[in-house]
């Protein structure tokens, strides 16, 4: 909720700024020297291409959250129904794999995560994470295999 907030109070901030430079570029313009109007085009241009990255930033980010929410109903579809006494706690973060997952089973139970399941002899093989959380993590760590090997 904070993370909205603080999009919506950045995105009218923007906004201001960009109505506020806007208008100033209009007034480089009419004053109509070659050096005025270079620096009016200037000035229109930044608020035009701002505008263009804000529009952009906002379609992916709802569009990611479209497909994150997607996923999350997809993966854990009934196994609250199934296992109501196991608390499953889903969160989207960004960064390192390996780093945050070893400090979120700080304050887990368990730690569930999948294996590469590549095929074959390296099939067998753990990635990087998971050997990682095997040897780091602070809680019981479970790697497992989805249906046919693959996770």
């Amino acid at each position: 909720m904070r993370s909205k907030i603080t999009y919506v109070v950045l995105s009218a901030v923007l906004v201001v700024y960009f109505f506020l430079a806007g208008t100033r570029g209009w007034y480089l313009l009419r004053e109509g020297t070659p050096v005025t109007v270079a620096f009016g085009v200037a000035v229109l241009v930044l608020p035009a291409i701002g505008i263009w990255f804000l529009w952009h930033t906002t379609a992916f980010a709802r569009a990611a959250n479209a497909l994150a929410r997607e996923l999350d109903a997809e993966a854990v579809a009934g196994a609250e129904k199934t296992y109501p006494g196991v608390r499953v706690e889903r969160t989207a973060v960004e960064g390192s794999a390996r780093e945050l997952l070893i400090e979120a089973s700080r304050d887990a139970g368990l730690l569930v995560t999948g294996a590469r399941g590549r095929g074959g002899f390296t099939g067998l093989l753990l990635g990087s994470v998971s050997h990682a959380l095997l040897q780091h993590a602070h809680c019981p760590v479970a790697v497992v295999r989805g249906a046919g090997g693959h996770t």
